[in-house]
């Protein structure tokens, strides 16, 4: 999806995480913490959707880009294996990491989502409203899934049977019986 952003938010967390190692994996999680800071310095005092025609904006951010995936290459290659996971699948998701810069209105964390989905996390905590964590999981995706329809203005019913639909398809190509028909 062309919009999808990864939550920098979340990011940080990652590298604040990684950072807190010793060792190498320390250096290089203060490497991209140190990254992060410097991009969304950036972001916040000098960036405007406009000036991306301009050279000097896109070279910098080019520059910005360039710094924080060296360091996740190495970080991918690092022995610590919970540090390497977690930056290759960073890099994994590497085309969503820039769509802020490149879409109006698209923003750099899912702050906003994550708390339009809070009243839910506190109500299935105070009614327990489900009776496994397989439940648990179908609640919190489903609602999940229709508020970012709501929010994308789509329909929820005919993104669900979509999703459905193209799920039999690929499962039926693989051969592999259906779990749980």
């Amino acid at each position: 999806d062309r919009n999808r952003q990864v939550c920098w938010a979340h990011l940080k967390r990652d590298f604040q995480k990684i950072s807190e190692r010793p060792g190498v994996p320390g250096r290089i999680g203060k490497k991209l913490l140190k990254a992060y800071e410097r991009l969304f310095k950036f972001w916040k005092t000098e960036y405007d959707p406009s000036m991306l025609s301009f050279k000097k904006p896109r070279k910098r951010l080019r520059y910005f880009k360039a710094k924080l995936l060296r360091h996740l290459r190495e970080g991918s290659r690092c022995t610590h294996k919970a540090t390497a996971r977690t930056c290759i699948n960073i890099l994994e998701s590497v085309d969503s990491l820039w769509n802020f810069f490149e879409i109006p209105n698209v923003p750099p964390t899912n702050n906003h989502a994550e708390r339009q989905l809070r009243p839910l996390v506190i109500s299935k905590k105070l009614t327990f409203g489900t009776q496994s964590e397989r439940g648990s999981r179908f609640i919190e995706r489903i609602f999940s899934v229709a508020a970012t329809c709501k929010q994308q203005q789509k329909d929820v019913l005919v993104f669900i049977m979509n999703a459905l639909q193209k799920w039999i398809v690929i499962h039926q190509n693989l051969d592999v019986p259906l779990q749980g028909a």
